[in-house]
């Protein structure tokens, strides 16, 4: 099994599909460790109303995978990905755009962060099922792999973010942002690196 972990961690595809389920992953992970201290200490709303924001979060992601299957049968597995992506980006920018100008109300960061967890839920079951394709004789070491790295690679984004100050949205969502963009990069410097290496 470890061998296998390793082999495929010598294939830049794969290393590719594991930071981008990693940037995904922190991306999500970093905002739910941080908005119930934003939502208080910057927001001054009461911690009890989280819960009733971060119902858009989680709706968000469940029609992002609901749509799958749906967009697959008009377009190709990039297509949905790569859009998912750009509907991270997309929410995430607004999420700043909005604080950045003044407005103080939740709806403003929790909407496009619901517009972010939609294309998470375009992107990430593809980029997953990607990674598993690569050896399908391997699947569940491919699988177990992958998980294992994004949550690692989640946890410590939430560590590093821990040093920064909570009475404010601008840190979370300056990741955030940086952090789409880099998941967009991503999408164009892997494949053709593997592209490159079977060449």
């Amino acid at each position: 099994m470890l061998a296998t972990g390793w082999r495929l961690l010598q294939r830049p595809m794969f290393v590719g599909c594991v930071l981008q389920s990693g940037a995904i992953y922190a991306t999500f992970l970093v905002f739910i460790s941080l908005a119930p201290y934003v939502m208080v200490s910057a927001l001054g709303r009461p911690p009890t109303e989280y819960g009733f924001y971060y119902l858009l979060v989680a709706l968000g992601y469940f029609f992002g995978n609901w749509s799958v299957s749906r967009l697959q049968s008009r377009h190709d597995l990039h297509w949905v990905v790569l859009n998912g992506v750009l509907l991270q980006l997309a929410g995430a920018i607004a999420a700043l755009g909005f604080v950045a100008l003044g407005f103080r109300h939740p709806l403003w960061i929790f909407v496009p962060v619901a517009v972010l967890s939609y294309g998470q839920g375009l992107a990430l079951p593809n980029v997953i099922a990607t990674a598993v394709s690569l050896e399908p004789q391997n699947a569940g070491v491919g699988s177990s792999t992958i998980g294992f790295l994004q949550m690692l690679i989640g946890s410590a984004c939430v560590q590093a973010m821990g040093i920064f100050p909570t009475d404010t949205p601008f840190p979370m969502l300056t990741f955030a942002v940086v952090v789409c963009f880099l998941a967009l990069g991503l999408l164009w410097v892997f494949p053709r690196v593997e592209a490159g290496g079977r060449g």
